[in-house]
């Protein structure tokens, strides 16, 4: 999802799975993002690689109620934004997301 908002924006993304280096990336170019979704990304970015990269080839990857619930949650605040995004993009000249 954070590739796909970078692309959206016109910033082509670094190559890789390290979601720190995708969040760097969008900050660097002052493309919206909030602070709290952020630091949370940030936080969660070790379980949400391995979970990204091990359950593609390995299905019973699994992780406690709580880390998948606080992942869900992040997921679910992070499609919000870009949603929000897009429909600003369709009711505005600027095309992007960008901070003023």
């Amino acid at each position: 999802m954070l590739k796909a908002y970078l692309l959206f924006n016109g910033i082509e993304y670094q190559r890789t799975h390290k979601i720190s280096v995708l969040i760097k990336q969008i900050t660097e170019n002052d493309i919206t993002i909030d602070a709290d979704l952020s630091n949370d990304l940030e936080d969660m970015s070790e379980t949400l690689l391995v979970w990204e990269t091990e359950s593609r080839y390995d299905a019973f990857t699994s992780f406690s109620q709580r880390k998948y619930e606080r992942a869900v949650s992040i997921y679910e605040r992070l499609d919000k934004m870009i949603e929000e995004c897009i429909d600003s993009f369709t009711e505005s000249e600027d095309n992007t997301c960008q901070d003023e």
